[in-house]
């Protein structure tokens, strides 16, 4: 029997997609003990206990931090764990059309002679940044595993560590509702995401445009609006 924790992770996509569904499903169909970690709910006495004789024990970028502190615990220095950094982004090439800039753009950026990332304004800190960058660098060379989405993010993983595995993104449909298909009058895309992908839909702007005046039809945006793209 495996027995899996998680450092604390959000219920946004990547925590829900990347570790809790993954971990609700080796329960399900294995006889793996999986727990994510929750700091406020959680008895500290049990918790201990489970990092103790946890298999493995995964983290997303920014709990290495509680890593480097478990490590510094003299009762837990020489736990068995294995642990697995799960990544599914590369912050050294991240866009500053990126809302996520603002937690790891390390350079001011302007567009078209427009301000939109200056150090110190609106929270956005070079110095914090590159502090985060280099501490998630750190946790990439300390984990024992590097998880990530696909084979280009595994290759920006292996300048850190030379055990990456990739763990394609997959969707549980036991959560997804049985569709109407009789047909819709415009035909809907629906389009589901976060703020990093604004650039990509940046650079398909205009056939898009071609496209919706060509064809009639919707697009219905789940998670973020695309300001400008339309």
């Amino acid at each position: 029997m495996l027995k899996i924790l998680s450092l604390e992770v959000d219920r946004g996509g990547c925590g829900f997609y990347r570790i809790r569904k993954p971990l609700e499903g080796l329960e399900r169909f294995t006889d793996s003990q999986c727990h994510v970690m929750d700091i406020k709910h959680d008895n500290m006495v049990e918790l201990i206990k489970a990092i103790s004789v946890a298999d493995y024990i995964f983290m997303r970028p920014g709990a290495e931090i509680g890593m480097a502190k478990i490590r510094a615990i003299p009762e837990l220095s020489k736990i068995k764990a294995k642990w697995i950094m799960d990544i599914d982004d590369n912050t050294d090439l991240i866009s500053p059309y990126n809302e996520f800039y603002r937690s790891y753009g390390v350079k001011n950026y302007n567009h078209d002679k427009i301000e939109v990332w200056k150090d110190g304004v609106k929270g956005f800190s070079i110095k914090e940044n590159q502090e985060r960058v280099n501490s998630l660098k750190i946790g990439l060379r300390s984990a024992d595993i590097v998880t990530t989405t696909t084979e280009k993010l595994a290759e920006h993983a292996r300048k850190y560590n030379k055990n990456v595995y990739v763990n394609d993104n997959t969707i549980d449909t036991d959560h997804w509702w049985t569709l109407n298909n009789s047909g819709n009058e415009p035909l809907r895309v629906v389009w589901a995401g976060s703020p990093s992908h604004y650039a990509d839909w940046y650079d398909i702007k205009e056939p898009l445009e071609k496209l919706m005046s060509e064809y009639n039809f919707e697009v219905i945006m789940l998670g973020h609006k695309k300001t400008g793209i339309f």
